[in-house]
């Protein structure tokens, strides 16, 4: 293993470096960039009742798309002649593929320029009068996929307490200052407030609600093999916990997760306890779990992301780390216990039932309390 020597001083230095060259590379390219969109100006305030299509563009990851079907979901309720068009990744697309509130669906597979060009070929035989980016972080190349996609479209843009109206104000054709703080507030809540202050509309909190159409032949498929595995263990239900999370530092890791389930298992012995993952780690779970064999503890293979809402849809009680299973969790309304590096958290759980265990400050989520976590568990379990 080889180390590098750090200059004292260099880590904090650098921290204060980069955001004053971001800050600086914003002020020299925004200004120009909206000269050369010039987004269709706002005459008059959007009313959702007027317009004939939205197009969403949400080409990121899988949890994303799930917090924004309260959009689709609403507007399909209230204003059903209104075609709904989205833009996907390939990692998201599975989510609204099967969904009946979605008139179009755009997949862009991949970010490069050749598969954005092929997307905005198919975007652009409808004229959409609003387009309605929901990637917040990454606004200057928001307005250029407006104009890639819809370039006759409205375009409305929230921003973030710390975001300056002005500069932005020549990227869109509305923008919306809230009060949002990333540090305290649920990402869902700024994208509910984009959503109603862009259409004009007053959301109640029972209809905004997480909500998921995945394909009933994926559900069903799953369902029956989890009936095989707890007919074959002699149990009436199942803990589903997923392993994976964007890197280690946020996962429980498989040792920890074992001994998770060793201690579910003895405390409620007629349940199971599934693992899931993506097929990237599946492999390296199986093979743990074939040289530990623990009864009653299985990993659960899911062939696509049809399947994996199945396993979250049957499971009694769902553990994750931060990942998009928790979002998904959050739309099937089952109980859940996240796993985070830190709390608040943006991205943390947004329904009840559920529970959020941090680590110490710093750790990774491995080094989160076993005992913690089961207590938590068990609460819910008997709730």
């Amino acid at each position: 293993m080889t180390t590098t020597k750090s200059t004292p001083g260099h880590g904090p230095r650098r921290r204060r470096v980069i955001p004053r060259l971001e800050e600086w590379g914003k002020r020299l390219t925004v200004a120009p960039f909206g000269a050369l969109l010039r987004p269709p100006p706002l005459e008059s305030p959007i009313v959702a009742g007027r317009i004939r299509s939205i197009l969403f563009l949400r080409n990121d990851g899988i949890g994303d798309m799930v917090l924004s079907t309260p959009m689709w979901r609403i507007l399909k309720q209230r204003h059903p002649e209104i075609r709904i068009g989205i833009v996907t990744s390939s990692r998201n697309s599975a989510i609204v593929e099967s969904d009946p509130d979605v008139d179009f669906r755009y997949d862009c597979r991949g970010n490069e320029l050749p598969s954005l060009l092929r997307a905005a070929r198919e975007t652009r035989r409808i004229s959409w009068d609003l387009v309605m980016p929901l990637i917040y972080f990454k606004k200057t190349k928001m307005a250029l996929l407006c104009k890639l996609f819809a370039p006759k479209a409205t375009s409305s843009m929230v921003l973030m307490r710390a975001n300056r109206s002005e500069r932005y104000a020549h990227l869109f054709s509305v923008v919306l200052t809230t009060s949002y703080d990333p540090s305290r507030d649920l990402m869902l809540d700024l994208m509910r407030e984009h959503f109603e202050r862009t259409l004009g509309l007053l959301v109640a909190d029972d209809e905004w609600k997480l909500s998921l159409r995945p394909d009933d032949r994926g559900v069903a498929s799953i369902r029956s093999a989890v009936a095989d595995v707890l007919s074959a263990d002699g149990t009436k239900g199942y803990v589903q916990v997923h392993l994976e999370a964007k890197d280690a530092f946020h996962e429980l890791g498989v040792e920890g997760s074992l001994a998770l389930s060793k201690e579910l298992t003895a405390l409620h012995p007629d349940r199971s306890v599934l693992w899931t993952a993506s097929s990237r780690t599946a492999d390296a779970a199986k093979r743990f779990l074939d040289v530990t064999p623990t009864p009653c503890v299985h990993f659960q293979p899911t062939a696509s992301l049809h399947e994996l809402v199945g396993i979250v849809r049957g499971a009694e009680l769902v553990l994750s780390p931060d990942t998009s299973v928790v979002h998904v969790a959050a739309a099937e309304r089952g109980p859940l216990v996240g796993l985070y590096e830190h709390f608040p958290h943006q991205w943390r759980p947004s329904h009840q039932p559920s529970r959020v265990v941090t680590p110490p400050h710093g750790q990774p989520v491995s080094a989160i309390s076993i005992d913690a976590v089961v207590r938590e568990c068990r609460d819910l379990l008997s709730a």
